[in-house]
């Protein structure tokens, strides 16, 4: 690789000395020769586009979670709502039930004077 790599910079600088206009740059040159090898120079412009590319990706990826959390909040919010609700209509209907109870003491015990009174009635008759 090196070797190769001393034999483009020779010749480079030899279309240099010549003033002979090369058809493929020297980057481009290094990139095939790298390129055989399984690797690879990127231009700034190639560094900045996929640089560009990841922060694209990135952006959607935090948009996308943003409405994921944002849709989140809002179904916690509507069952808190919902729990409100529910927690107000039990204390209701308790409310009710231990006048319902009320009612039916009072009544329990006014059933059960009347009940006295008139065995009193009857047994002093």
């Amino acid at each position: 690789v090196w070797l190769l790599y001393t034999f483009l910079l020779v010749a480079q600088f030899i279309c240099l000395v010549n003033h002979e206009i090369c058809n493929i740059s020297f980057s481009k040159k290094l990139n095939l020769l790298f390129h055989c090898h399984g690797m690879e120079i990127k231009t700034n412009d190639e560094l900045l586009k996929d640089a560009t590319i990841g922060l694209k990706k990135n952006i959607k990826d935090i948009n996308n979670e943003i409405t994921s959390q944002s849709t989140i909040l809002e179904i916690i919010e509507n069952k808190a709502v919902e729990n409100a609700h529910n927690v107000v209509k039990a204390r209701n209907k308790f409310e009710k039930a231990i006048e319902s109870l009320k009612s039916d003491y009072r009544n329990f015990i006014i059933l059960f004077l009347c009940s006295v009174i008139v065995i009193l009635f009857i047994v002093i008759f």
